[in-house]
């Protein structure tokens, strides 16, 4: 296929979610994607720009080449992310289960380079020399020569020179050491004892720079003609030296930039306050920018030009500046022109190989920019793919997003559930709500901070709990939300577990007999009856309250009503509701199921009237409300009696054998005397008999006895309700 502009072309990935393999699409003049392969690994596989063929590996660690359509296989079982970019047309691999270096001939033949210790080699930029470590004796071999050269034993770091003449290694325990190749008398120079941080040669291999630690800081130097060390500057945070051998730059520990002429031995304060800086590679210029955003290029000789305040960052090719300022607004300047402004609105952009084009994205769309033309839409939708490059260099990538995330997530234990609402998709942000057994947080405000392809990171509107909120992607049905699983349910299933009122709707009550109250709660499609029934030695009182409800909130297992007081009354006597209405106007209801019961945890009323915390309610199933109001008085008057004393008060009250006045007549209670109640027991007509003893002063015994508990004594309040 033929590439779509100059020696560049867009590629677009594109897959399944969660999965690293998918299709690889390339871009032909006419703007029609075209499939290259549709066995693509992920960040593995390399576009060249001269010719167009694509190299790739696949899930199976097989490496493949395109070219004009035709696939080849080029070697199996390959590690991932082993192979290196072209250069002159050669790539390098390293065999997954040998981990020999090979490299690919001109017949697509693969061909055994060395056997290296794991990841110790270095490749020259030229592609001419390869240099190993094998059990730490350093090697170095040209690919056009069959021999290996050894250069020393008990080598841990080595660099190699662009076109592989000259290596820098350093010896375990002994110090740095430099060797040139295309010295005949294979003489080796010690450099230094301390260490060597980095290494940079120029492309004519005639200057070596090195940054260097002493004992107070990193310094600058040169490897002079006798292969001694020489320093330039010291204090040294980072260098760069040019490509041609002209000039490096450098920046110190107090972010001054400076110039150094090679040829002069000077240097020269080119700006301060600097954050960073590059180097023309094909050309004399350097740009920088300072902390104040400011973007400047100086060349030898002149002085420094400004070119832009509040740049984000830039890049500079064979003359060309591209810059993109923090308001995403895209320049493109050449070093002796004015700054000519691409688009506004900019998301991301790669520039070409060349350094004279600019791919960007806008939008969901992507534009080429070719020097001295119009900007030309060559992607409509970005976001159908997974990825896209320009020139090997990521220009897009589809980010989870809220809209990925819209819906409901159930958490994978406990009853509670998270909804994303998305009210903006162009901006990225929504809503989210959480419901959980007690009170939920609803409707609460979302913005994306940062997102990846399987993450997102959120900030929201809640004060404490799920202000922030990460996400990360499991699969399609299951996330982690804030390192909990939650996995994905339908709104159906929303609506089953959440909080309904028909689960509530019924009778249901609370004895407390120890505090001598029934409290029982009746709630209906639009009513609720809210009783508590007080009782104490006989006496009866019963308040009623009847309110109109609204659900107001709810959760899962939470419910929050607006109440309104139609009807109160004390025992059957209505009372003026005016007196009332504001102190009872709000409930909430806290329930579980368990099987097939409910059980209401807490019922609260705010304000002073009423106020009922902390109480189980129980669903009445079998019976009615009035059998409860009889069971509770009978247990109330068994806990009165029961081991009590029964003071007599009422005259002639007769003694029997047993509980029944068929037994044998033992005579009458002593008026004003008590007797200690040591059982009690209802009879078939519903009489309460209670059990106690006397002593006998005819047979000088003590003997025991049953009577009939007077109906005076017995609570004349109705038991019904």
């Amino acid at each position: 296929q033929q590439s779509t502009f100059d020696d560049d072309s867009l590629y677009m990935l594109k897959h399944e979610l969660m999965s690293n393999v998918g299709e690889l699409y390339g871009l032909e003049l006419s703007g029609e994607a075209y499939l290259v392969a549709d066995d693509v690994m992920e960040q593995n596989f390399y576009i060249n720009p001269e010719n167009n063929e694509v190299i790739y590996v696949n899930e199976e660690n097989n490496l493949y080449k395109v070219l004009n359509e035709e696939k080849i296989k080029i070697a199996s079982n390959i590690r991932p992310n082993s192979f290196t970019d072209t250069e002159n047309n050669k790539y390098f691999f390293i065999d997954n289960e040998s981990e020999a270096l090979y490299t690919i001939t001109e017949n697509n033949e693969k061909e055994k380079i060395a056997e290296p210790d794991t990841g110790k080699f270095a490749i020259s930029q030229d592609r001419s020399t390869v240099a190993f470590t094998k059990n730490n004796e350093l090697y170095v071999r040209r690919l056009a020569e069959d021999d290996k050269i050894k250069i020393s034993n008990d080598v841990d770091i080595f660099y190699l020179s662009p076109k592989g003449n000259i290596i820098i290694y350093r010896r375990i325990g002994r110090g740095h050491y430099i060797r040139d190749l295309r010295n005949e008398n294979e003489e080796v120079y010690k450099l230094s004892n301390n260490d060597v941080l980095s290494c940079q040669v120029d492309l004519n291999e005639e200057n070596i720079f090195l940054l260097k630690y002493n004992s107070k800081s990193n310094e600058l130097c040169y490897v002079d003609e006798n292969f001694e060390i020489q320093t330039v500057a010291d204090e040294i945070n980072r260098f760069y030296l040019d490509s041609n051998g002209k000039f490096v730059v450098y920046l110190n520990d107090d972010d001054n930039l400076f110039y150094y002429d090679i040829a002069k031995k000077e240097s020269e304060k080119i700006g301060t306050d600097i954050n960073y800086f590059q180097l023309d590679k094909n050309g004399n210029t350097v740009v920088y920018s300072n902390n104040d955003k400011g973007l400047y290029s100086y060349v030898n000789g002149k002085e420094p030009v400004k070119i832009a305040d509040d740049v984000l960052n830039y890049n500079i090719s064979n003359e060309n500046i591209f810059y993109f300022t923090y308001d995403n607004v895209l320049f493109y300047k050449q070093t002796d022109k004015e700054s000519e402004k691409i688009s506004d609105d900019v998301k991301n952009y790669c520039i070409s190989s060349n350094g004279k084009d600019v791919a960007y994205i806008k939008e969901d769309s992507i534009y080429i920019k070719i020097k001295d033309k119009d900007s030309v839409k060559a992607i409509e939708k970005a976001s159908d793919y997974k990825k896209i490059f320009y020139s090997n260099s990521l220009l897009f990538e589809k980010t989870l997003q809220l809209n990925d995330l819209a819906g409901f997530w159930m958490h994978e234990t406990d009853p509670e559930i998270a909804f994303i609402d998305i009210k903006d998709n162009k901006d990225n942000k929504g809503k989210f709500s959480y419901f959980s057994r007690y009170t939920p947080l609803k409707d609460i405000e979302m913005e994306v901070i940062e997102s990846g392809e399987n993450y997102i990171n959120i900030n929201t509107s809640a004060e404490y709990s799920f202000d922030e909120i990460q996400v990360q992607l499991i699969d399609n049905d299951s996330i982690y939300l804030n390192n909990v699983i939650f996995n994905k349910i339908d709104k159906t299933k929303f609506d089953d577990v959440a909080f309904s009122k028909e689960d509530v709707i019924g009778e249901w009550y609370y004895n407390d007999v120890s505090g001598g109250n029934l409290y029982s709660f009746t709630m209906t499609d639009s009513q609720i009856i809210y009783n508590i029934f007080y009782y104490s030695y006989g006496i009866g009182e019963e308040h009623n309250y009847v309110f109109d409800y609204e659900i107001k909130d709810y959760g899962m297992q939470y419910a929050n009503l607006d109440l309104n007081l139609v009807k109160y009354s004390i025992s059957g006597q209505e009372m003026d509701i005016n007196e009332y209405k504001n102190d009872i106007n709000s409930l909430d209801i806290f329930y579980e199921s368990s099987d097939n019961t409910l059980d209401i945890l807490d019922l609260q009323f705010n304000g002073n009237l009423l106020y009922i915390g902390n109480r189980s309610y129980w669903r009445i199933k079998d019976g009615n409300l009035s059998d409860i109001r009889k069971d509770f008085i009978k247990s109330m008057i068994e806990e009165e009696y029961l081991y009590n004393y029964y003071y007599v008060t009422t005259e002639g009250i007769k003694a029997y054998e047993s509980s029944s006045e068929s037994s044998a007549y033992l005579g009458t209670l002593s008026i004003y005397s008590e007797y200690y109640i040591e059982d009690l027991i209802y009879d078939e007509n519903g009489d309460l008999w209670l059990k106690s003893y006397t002593y006998d002063s005819y047979s000088w015994d003590y003997i025991n006895f049953w009577f009939k508990l007077p109906e005076q004594d017995i609570d004349k309040f109705s038991t019904g309700v």
